[in-house]
């Protein structure tokens, strides 16, 4: 039978709930309104996030792109960090339940150094080819794009 997280600790068990729903609607919200600010789609994207681009732009003389970016990010990095606090919130609650206790480093066959080395290397791949994939998306928007007006009809 499953055990009653919500019982095991209570404040630590709404604190992940929490941060759980806020990292979702942060980071769902800011992949959202991340083709608004990069390739400058035109669709609903909240009133807010024109007006603060434009403020940028406007008082405080920014180009487009650092605007862009830094609306992104007070979305994007917030839910970063709420979700982060949900993981760890959660693995607590279940090395309480489990009764977890780290294991002795001697005794292991393998060094976890390198173990830990090769899950580092394989997000940083995952990472670098996500990022190659965008670098490549905007190559080909920059082939294929028209500027309006340049086009005449026979």
């Amino acid at each position: 039978m499953e055990y009653d997280r919500y019982q095991v600790n209570r404040k630590l068990f709404i604190l992940g709930i929490i941060c759980l729903i806020l990292s979702i609607v942060l980071l769902l919200f800011s992949a959202y309104i991340l083709p608004f600010l990069v390739w400058q789609l035109a669709y609903d994207v909240p009133e807010f996030i024109v007006h603060w681009l434009y403020w940028f732009q406007d008082e405080l003389r920014w180009p487009y792109n650092i605007g862009a970016w830094i609306i992104f990010l007070v979305f994007f990095v917030p839910g970063l960090i709420a979700g982060i606090i949900s993981y760890y919130s959660s693995n607590k609650i279940d090395d309480e339940i489990y009764h977890m206790k780290p294991e002795k480093q001697e005794n292991l066959p393998y060094k976890p150094r390198t173990r830990q080395w090769k899950s580092f290397s394989f997000g940083f791949k995952l990472l670098f080819l996500v990022v190659m994939v965008f670098i490549l998306a905007e190559i080909v928007h920059w082939l294929i794009y028209i500027e309006p007006g340049t086009v005449t009809s026979p």
